[in-house]
């Protein structure tokens, strides 16, 4: 009998600790979560209530990849992305403060197209533009953004014009081998107009479930024979399959040394245009 006493003894203690364990770890949790909602709070006045911006040019940022948005910190904060409001922002950030911003408006649930398409001929447009120039290859069939890619749809219209006349004018520059410069540079205002007003009015809902599962990546890439390029796509790929390993400071910098192979590249192009 003492022993059988003892046996449901030690079971009410365990059950107890168990207990004591489990209120302790969510107390823990709730705190921190708390800490990194108050942390995002002066985001909303510029940024909105949960992520989704009522301001003219600002973005929302609800249920963008957390990766992208971490890049984006980075560069505002390292000064490569310039922006007179964010970088004072940026610069007071930690890294541990970049990764809990980011994955805390990557599991927003992302906006809507705030109003019924009132220029479907203009959708269509874009939509053939984007199918031109590929866009769903890296932002995702669905344009909901994977990885360190940017979610587009249901994303503001004048700022999705803003960011193609930037990238067109070199005034901002994207990750990998900058893209978007190449992208940007034969896109016409119209049709850069046509592209803001078909992505801003894509429904988001199914883009965002989709975008929650990863997309594999190849583990190599085919190799060109110029060392220059396969040097860049070495930097890439570790930068997208490895970022857990590697410091973001460290990723910014291999970004920049991307950018500064291609310019070295690009500089002995010679371009024949037909008269």
């Amino acid at each position: 009998m003492t022993r059988i006493h003892s046996i449901a003894t030690g079971r009410v203690y365990s059950s107890v600790l168990a207990a004591v364990m489990l209120t302790m770890s969510a107390g823990a949790v709730s705190a921190a979560d708390e800490s990194i909602r108050e942390k995002a709070a002066p985001c909303a006045p510029c940024h909105g209530e949960g992520g989704i911006s009522k301001t003219e040019n600002t973005p929302s940022l609800a249920g963008q990849p957390d990766l992208f948005l971490q890049w984006q910190l980075v560069f505002l904060r390292s000064g490569s992305r310039k922006n007179e409001v964010m970088q004072p922002i940026a610069e007071q950030l930690s890294n541990e403060d970049v990764r809990n911003l980011s994955a805390y408006f990557a599991s927003l649930p992302p906006p809507k197209a705030s109003e019924p398409d009132d220029n479907p001929d203009l959708s269509k447009k874009g939509a053939q533009a984007a199918a031109g120039r590929r866009c769903g290859s890296c932002h995702s069939d669905t344009f909901a953004g994977t990885k360190a890619v940017a979610g587009l749809a249901g994303q503001r219209e004048e700022y999705l014009a803003k960011a193609l006349h930037d990238y067109k004018s070199n005034l901002r520059v994207g990750n990998g081998v900058a893209a978007m410069a190449d992208v940007t540079y034969s896109l016409s205002k119209e049709e850069i107009t046509a592209l803001a007003h078909y992505l801003a009015h894509l429904l988001t809902s199914d883009a965002f479930e989709r975008s929650v599962t990863a997309v594999p990546r190849p583990s190599r890439l085919p190799c060109p024979p110029k060392r220059a390029a396969c040097h860049v796509r070495a930097i890439v790929t570790l930068m997208y399959c490895a970022p857990g390993y590697l410091p973001l400071e460290m990723r910014a910098q291999m970004w920049f040394q991307t950018q500064l192979i291609r310019r070295q590249r690009t500089s002995t192009r010679v371009v024949v245009r037909a008269p």
